[in-house]
């Protein structure tokens, strides 16, 4: 058998450790550290969660993935990938939920590792990748609209994404022309800040600018229309204790899908992180050792109150461009951000609401990867097919897998329907096509045999498809499984039925990819 694969890069990079390259890291840390804070606060309100939360998340869990982690320059905290993840967990479970299903994420992170699944996930097709972040950064930039404008809409705004802009357009003469011009010149200087100077970040700058503006306006003026983040919440800045939530078997059960939506996602973005920077410093990282050290970030950071995390690409590429080589520099980034917490959390009370939403506007515009996807729009049509059915579909799969509206158990699942219609079709085309394609490019496509098994394996799954549509359920037992008789009493169309057996089908391909992956392992 082999031996574990966990070999944090720290121990290595201390080795020939010298004063030149702790000075450098230093510098880094300390920029790095003031470009996280502005995105940490903001990826926190943006979840659903209190300001100081965001912070707190990239203190414990930057420290954790520095420390712990398999690549030299990665910085880690919570990103914009996760806020509809967090936010659907939380509407759905309430913040112990939250916290759980981080938990479990964190131990799933970490079982990735200990089996070697690290090489796996970075043979995830690019255009599911850039179609997966292009949807998620759509849906920020929709979430944000309402505070860039100081909307002012009664009751709560709707959390699917059609309603939401019909909410939105409803609701177009009840802007704030305050908060309006505070948002967009926010993300004016957010965008006209590099031109003037690489190292000062821009989101930092539009914050200060805005805040003073502010209550400049406030105070001379009598401007009293633009919400801050005081307004909204009560500033803590004083250190959580560590607290263990309460853990029920029902509890576990309910939060599967969310906790392992968590753990693909996060480890999907750090190892593409990782893989960026190793193009940039010439290094490699090690993704099994990177995986644990994700997954004892999840794991301690919601004990602190924290959020999820992952390798964040715009910090650890900060780090890198700053002179950042070795872990410390990630460290020195959540030691600025502890300092920052505890000395000058107060002020953030007056950041105006329209300013971090116009630092996630223009998050989401360089999540969106929008030349990337037009480039791959001439790609064969295969490629061009998984780009947009990842784009369109990936909103109704998160949906399902973090509980934003409905439960994941199976016999509520067919039960979820989107104005009108079954959503679960969607879905069942998005769970057959996006695992098909993980297995076949990222395990199987080294071996011919093999991939000829999974090639039979999805031929098999295809007509029990076929026959659970056209009501025969005679091939189940020849599948391998049996569904529960009760089940049954929930299909009511062709398109309940495609869901419930394409769920059955991710399970196995679940089952199968861990199966094989212990056999190469040993």
């Amino acid at each position: 058998m082999k031996t574990l694969d966990f070999k944090p890069k720290m121990v290595s990079a201390l080795k020939n450790y010298n004063r030149q390259t702790l000075m450098a890291d230093v510098m880094a840390g300390v920029i790095v550290g003031i470009v996280a804070l502005p995105l940490a606060i903001a990826f926190g309100i943006a979840s659903g969660v209190s300001p100081e939360k965001g912070i707190i998340t990239a203190i414990v869990a930057g420290f954790t993935i520095s420390a712990l982690g398999g690549s030299k320059v990665q910085i880690g905290g919570p990103t914009g990938a996760f806020i509809v993840i967090v936010a659907g967990i939380i509407a759905q479970y309430g913040i112990q939920g939250l916290t759980i299903a981080t938990l479990m994420a964190g131990v799933f992170l970490i079982g990735f590792g200990l089996l070697r699944l690290g090489t796996i996930i970075k043979y995830i097709p690019y255009p599911i990748i850039v179609g997966f972040t292009s949807g998620i950064a759509v849906t920020i930039f929709t979430t944000q609209i309402k505070d860039l404008l100081g909307m002012q809409i009664d009751g709560t705004v709707p959390s699917d994404f059609v309603e939401k802009w019909i909410v939105y357009c409803q609701n177009f003469a009840h802007i704030d022309l305050w908060s309006t011009v505070t948002g967009l010149v926010s993300v004016v200087i957010i965008a006209a800040t590099p031109k003037f100077s690489r190292r000062v970040p821009g989101s930092l700058v539009a914050i200060i600018v805005m805040t003073i503006a502010a209550l400049l306006l406030k105070q001379y003026a009598g401007v009293t229309s633009i919400e801050t983040i005081g307004d909204r919440f009560s500033i803590n800045s004083q250190l959580p204790d560590a607290v263990v939530p309460e853990l029920s078997w029902e509890t576990i059960k309910a939060l599967v899908g969310p906790a392992m939506t968590i753990a693909v996602l996060g480890a999907i973005e750090s190892l593409l992180s990782a893989t960026v920077a190793d193009g940039v410093i010439g290094d490699h990282h090690n993704s099994n050792t990177e995986l644990i050290g994700q997954g004892v970030a999840n794991i301690v950071s919601p004990l602190f109150g924290g959020i999820p995390a992952t390798g964040a690409i715009a910090r650890t590429m900060t780090n890198i461009n700053n002179g950042g080589r070795t872990p410390v520099a990630g460290i020195i980034h959540a030691v600025v951000l502890l300092l920052i917490f505890l000395f000058l959390m107060p002020l953030a009370q007056y950041i105006p609401m329209a300013c971090l939403a116009g630092v996630l506007v223009v998050v989401s515009y360089g999540m969106s990867g929008w030349r990337s996807f037009l480039a791959l729009m001439r790609n064969p049509k295969s490629d061009v097919t998984v780009l947009l059915l990842t784009f369109l579909l990936g909103k109704v799969a998160f949906m399902l897998a973090c509980g934003g509206q409905e439960p994941i158990s199976l016999p509520d699942m067919l039960q979820v329907w989107w104005h009108g219609l079954p959503m679960d079709l969607s879905t069942a085309a998005y769970l057959l096509l996006v695992p098909w394609l993980m297995l076949t490019v990222g395990l199987f496509w080294q071996n011919r045999w093999l991939r000829r098994l999974l090639m039979a394996y999805n031929a098999l799954a295809a007509l029990a498809v076929v026959a659970c549509i056209m009501g025969d359920i005679a091939l189940y037992p020849f599948w391998g499984f049996k569904l529960d008789a009760t089940i049954f009493n929930y299909i009511d169309s062709p398109a309940d039925a495609l869901a419930s057996v394409s769920v059955w089908f991710v399970a196995w391909r679940v089952l199968l990819t861990l199966l094989l992956s212990c056999l190469l392992w040993v």
